[in-house]
């Protein structure tokens, strides 16, 4: 009982940081504010996390844990590379469309982070983007995507996931993110295509 009520009190601080991160700004946030938020003492943060750059690290690396499972869960359900490409260019801008204060702490947050800061939230993130960069190479080794440099074509599609998001975050969510999804889907799938083109599916 005391393991999971400690569990339970450290997933509401995650919870609370993720609402004044994205509400404030991680700069501007206090850890009283997480407390506040979170409806514990301010002490009681120091309890499981060490600084705020810590809170900050340890709800992204839950995020990005949880994310890669549902993505990896995703992909799982295509056979041809293609099709994961598309799936993961329309489920990860789903996602943000989903959860759009977490999306706003790992897309706004990491660009106005400090260099060691940010270097640490790179590290977390690895594991997730490995698995567009597996897409690319599969696509690659079966002749399926053209033979491109896969580094450089994967920073290309986080790119523009990441500009489409923010824009959309920082615009008050005012456009269709799931039409862009498509648009980019088809876009980057198009341009990689190194086959004749497939029936319908």
């Amino acid at each position: 009982m005391r393991e999971a009520g400690r569990a339970e009190k450290r997933a509401r601080i995650l919870e609370g940081a993720a609402r004044v991160f994205a509400s404030k700004g991680f700069l501007t946030a206090t850890v009283a504010e997480v407390a506040r938020e979170a409806g514990v003492a301010d002490g009681t943060i120091y309890l499981y996390f060490r600084s705020k750059d810590d809170l900050l690290l340890r709800l992204v690396e839950a995020r990005m844990q949880a994310l890669r499972a549902a993505m990896e869960e995703e992909l799982a359900r295509y056979e041809d590379p293609r099709d994961k490409l598309a799936a993961f260019i329309r489920f990860h801008l789903r996602m943000v469309e989903q959860s759009p204060l977490e999306a706003q702490v790992l897309i706004v947050e990491l660009r106005q982070s400090g260099a060691d800061l940010q270097r640490a939230l790179g590290e977390l993130m690895r594991p997730y983007l490995a698995l567009l960069g597996g897409v690319i190479e599969e696509g690659i080794a079966c002749g399926a995507m053209r033979p491109l440099d896969p580094r450089a074509v994967r920073h290309a599609i986080v790119g523009a996931l990441d500009e489409v998001a923010l824009s959309w975050l920082l615009r008050g969510r005012r456009f269709d993110l799931a039409r862009n999804a498509e648009h980019l889907a088809d876009l980057f799938v198009r341009g990689l295509d190194n086959q004749p083109p497939r029936s319908p599916r």
